[in-house]
Order: C-alpha cells, then structure tokens, then sequence
C-alpha cells in the first residue's frame, strides 16, 4: 500500500508496531502522520482478515471511509492493493467522497475489476468496470 517505501515490523508479542523504511530506518509509531497511522491500521485489519481467513474461509471484507485521511496518493496505492486482493477476497468499499470513487474507478478501469454501486436519486444504480 506504501509503493514499496515501508514495511511494517510488529513485534512477537504484539506490543511493539514500528514501520520500516529501504534503508532499514526503524519510524516508531508517535512520529507518523495520520495518514500513515491510518495505512498501518487498514494493513493490521486486512492481515488479520486475510489470516482468519486462511485458518477458517475466508469471509468478506467490509471497509467504511477508510479513505478519510489519505492524501490521493495513498489512496490510489491502497485501491491498487484492494483491488489485486478483490481477486482472492470478496472486498465491498463504502464511501462517500467524490474524489475516492473517481479514484476507484480509474484503478478498477486500469486492473479491468471491479463493480461500483450507487445510491442516485433514491435508487440503486449498478456499474460495471466496463460501464464506467
């Protein structure tokens, strides 16, 4: 979801959660911006979907306004990781900005995935990847 900036290091007992930039610079948790607290808590969540899953069956994913504090870029890292993950695991993403949706369907028309489900005047209206 980083491009490849960080990796995420979570210590045996859980008790430690640190982000790890190329050059191995260890980045603790009270130095990150919110929009990078709230990437490594969306890459806790799926980890622990993705790992119950895998023990048990996997069962859908269900994400509300994840988006709020990610700048575009973010945004568009993490719809393409959504995305790739879409096609193992069923992924329904709510929203109600603008701008993520169009930014969703530029990545889901990049990827060919995807289907997008709006409420437009009261009415439930369907759109394929294709259709947009």
């Amino acid at each position: 979801m980083t491009g490849g900036r960080y990796t995420l290091f979570v210590s045996m007992d859980g008790r430690e959660v640190s982000i790890v930039d190329a050059a191995h610079n260890r980045k603790e948790s009270k130095l990150w911006s919110s929009g990078t607290g709230d990437q490594v808590y969306l890459a806790l969540r799926l980890a622990m979907a993705l790992s119950f899953g895998h023990q048990l069956e996997p069962l859908p994913i269900v994400l509300d306004d994840i988006f709020v504090r990610f700048d575009e870029k973010r945004q568009k890292e993490t719809l393409q990781f959504l995305f790739d993950l879409g096609k193992q695991q069923q992924i329904f993403l709510f929203t109600c900005h603008r701008q993520t949706m169009e930014i969703a369907r530029t990545v889901g028309a990049e990827k060919q995935a995807g289907d997008f489900i709006m409420l437009r005047s009261g009415h439930i209206v369907k759109e394929s990847v294709q259709a947009v």
